[in-house]
């Protein structure tokens, strides 16, 4: 065991696991997977799963499509601030895969990348209303909320 590894190990970064899943219809799961294979392209290191869609709760059209992600990992004190880096990048991963998304579709309903930690908590929220414009931070506004989100069961 390497330095580095053992190091992870005490950390508990390296049981890290990443979930993804479409909240609605409208991302289907080859598109999840795409963005799945981008976020392990940045780091190759840890399991990135796609889960599949909840089932639809009500009738309603919901103009947002949202896509959920759970970083899951040791829940010590050290873990804390590597998980809120990699949500920081994964949001821009995902932002990007967003943006690209528009432009092959040429229209689409504003996507939200809701983006939790161990704790079930959102760490980021981003909202891509179409290919030009900047993504908005609504960490804030989600975090209000004070829902705690559990990522889906996975089978091994």
């Amino acid at each position: 065991m390497t330095i580095i590894s053992s190091i992870r190990k005490i950390l508990g970064i390296g049981k890290l696991r990443i979930i993804l899943q479409p909240r609605d219809g409208l991302i289907n799961s080859k598109e999840g997977e795409e963005l799945a294979e981008l976020i392990r392209t940045f780091n190759f290191k840890y399991k990135v799963d796609v889960a599949a869609r909840p089932e639809q709760i009500g009738k309603g059209v919901i103009p947002l499509e949202i896509v959920y992600i759970w970083i899951i990992a040791g829940s010590t004190i050290f873990v804390k601030k590597f998980v809120e880096t990699l949500a920081e990048e994964i949001a821009k991963i995902a932002v990007q895969w967003a943006r690209d998304r528009f432009k092959k579709r040429g229209r689409g309903f504003p996507t939200r990348i809701d983006i939790y930690g161990p704790n079930g908590k959102v760490l980021k929220s981003v909202v891509l209303k179409d290919a030009t414009q900047e993504a908005e931070d609504h960490t804030k506004s989600v975090r209000k909320d004070k829902i705690k989100r559990k990522p889906p069961l996975l089978e091994e």
